[in-house]
């Protein structure tokens, strides 16, 4: 039964991307292309069948899903090429696989072989992707390269492709972290410098989640794309979220690891108190056993949930919070998705620093002075103290999220973009 709902909210995805495109596309000469999308995406097969949790891409798997729906919808077809390299050190190996990326009718990912063994899986991810995309590139010529991010997997198998095709390459930038919580930089940071570095002469389109990301790359044709608002989500923004006399909740999305800061929240929240009211924690990873020992008895730790499951509890929620460790973020280096989201709710959203931001969003958010449970539990007692306030900045926050981030504006944004580079 909820395969069969699942597949119906698909198919009805589907036809509105369609109606969208139609739109987009009246008038315009129709241009049709073949894209090699290079991106760590992990699909629902993908998870189930090498336990994927450390490394859980939740925010990241959802913006190239939406992506690839747009794509296709504007009539490119469209191959997901993912390392999908697990990290929980079993030392098991994984063969080949492939998927439908769902809510998609035609576009596929391919999955090379896997070690789960550290730094040996990236290394066998990365040959294994050289290899696939060369025999699919054989098969049937692609026409754009599109890769996430700069880690070396996904550098090392653009190259190839490139080398072979000597297509237009797109960078889609959401992560250019390369210091720990102390500004040390780090040995992954290094590698993905040496990949930007690496991938720069060839990159003819940029995508980047931020001002400061944007500037880290000299090419002609450049947008900021700060997220993805699906339409799963549209049922929040017509409906609203928590109702007036139900108990209050706030409410956190994402991946449990140090640097997502669940841990400041936590503390945060025992030492806040706020009265007739819950904190919810949705999301897996390497820490949340040891978050709910110690927090079991003060939050509601529900783990991984399908993503139906996740917009029925975004629409329970109160107020959102995103406690990310700041520092990379103040700094340009990376943004939240989950913030455009949350925004897209309609809720007060309550953020460690976020740097350079628009006004039209920064007016929908309280933000801590800094990334410490003390000044996320002030902020919690701020906001739950004029929340009326709060819910009517929130407005006009969300009203500027889906005009920008919405899939209609995003799909007309990245055919523009596509235009240009192709």
């Amino acid at each position: 039964m909820a395969e069969d709902g699942y597949r119906l909210d698909q198919r009805s995805n589907q036809t509105v991307q369609s109606h969208i495109a139609a739109t987009i596309l009246a008038g315009e000469r129709r241009f049709d292309v073949r894209i090699a999308y290079i991106a760590n995406f992990q699909g629902p097969g993908l998870i189930a069948d090498r336990r994927i949790r450390r490394n859980a891409a939740f925010a990241g798997s959802q913006k190239i899903r939406t992506i690839a729906e747009v794509l296709e919808s504007l009539g490119h077809d469209v191959v997901i090429f993912s390392a999908g390299a697990p990290a929980e050190r079993t030392c098991r190996y994984y063969p080949p696989r492939s998927e439908t990326i769902p809510g998609c009718s035609r576009g596929i990912v391919e999955y090379p072989a896997a070690i789960d063994f550290p730094v040996l899986s990236d290394v066998v991810a990365a040959h294994g992707l050289r290899t696939l995309i060369k025999r699919e590139a054989e098969k049937h010529k692609f026409d754009l390269i599109v890769v996430y991010n700069s880690w070396f997997p996904e550098v090392l198998a653009a190259k190839a492709i490139f080398r072979t095709c000597g297509i237009p390459l797109l960078l889609e930038y959401e992560d250019g972290v390369s210091r720990d919580g102390s500004g040390r930089r780090t040995w992954k940071g290094r590698v993905m410098e040496r990949g930007l570095a690496w991938l720069a002469p060839n990159i003819n389109g940029l995508i980047g989640v931020s001002p400061g990301l944007l500037a880290q790359v000299n090419c002609p044709h450049k947008l900021l794309l700060r997220g993805v608002l699906g339409h799963d989500l549209e049922v929040l923004r017509t409906q609203g979220t928590a109702k007036a006399g139900a108990i209050r909740r706030v409410l956190y999305t994402g991946s449990i690891s140090q640097a997502k800061g669940v841990n400041a929240l936590c503390r945060a929240w025992v030492a806040a108190e706020i009265a007739n009211c819950e904190l919810h924690v949705v999301g897996d990873g390497a820490a949340l056993p040891d978050l709910r020992r110690t927090f079991g008895t003060r939050a509601v730790f529900h783990g991984r949930v399908p993503r139906g499951t996740l917009i029925d509890l975004m629409a329970t929620a109160t107020v959102f919070v995103n406690p990310h460790r700041s520092a990379e973020v103040v700094r340009g280096s990376i943004f939240p998705f989950k913030v455009i989201e949350y925004l897209g709710a309609g809720c007060p959203v309550i953020s460690t620093p976020l740097g350079e931001v628009e006004q039209e969003i920064a007016d929908g958010i309280s933000l801590c002075e800094q990334d410490t449970s003390e000044s996320i539990a002030q902020a919690l007692k701020e906001v739950f103290s004029q929340l009326d306030q709060c819910q009517k900045r929130v407005r006009k926050a969300q009203d500027y999220v889906w005009k920008e981030y919405s899939v209609q504006a995003v799909t007309r944004k990245i055919q523009a973009l596509l235009r240009e580079v192709l």
